[in-house]
């Protein structure tokens, strides 16, 4: 799947999804100089044991990450989705 171009000066958060612990995480080669320049956060919210992404574990990982963004966007919801009940959460704190 192909990344997305941003422009050089955007920030960016990612708390990638199946990486347990995360200083196990194995930097991909475009993130280091984003990384380098402190325009790319990469964090976890979940201690070194957990081992393996949950529906749970994947639904707190998406929900503390829309709390901590400035702003959250979603590509696509599914009706009656979990996409949708977190954007619904999400709306709910506003």
């Amino acid at each position: 799947m192909p990344r997305p171009t941003h422009p050089r000066s955007a920030q960016y958060l990612r708390a990638p999804q199946n990486q347990f612990p995360i200083s196990n995480f194995r930097l991909p080669a475009d993130w280091k100089e984003p990384l380098a320049q402190g325009r790319l956060l990469l964090l976890s919210c979940f201690p070194a044991a957990h081992r393996r992404v949950t529906a749970e574990l994947a639904a707190r990982r998406n929900e503390f990450v829309a709390a901590i963004a400035d702003q959250v966007w979603f590509a696509h919801i599914a009706p009656g989705g979990k996409m949708q009940r977190l954007a619904s959460s999400v709306a709910a704190w506003d």
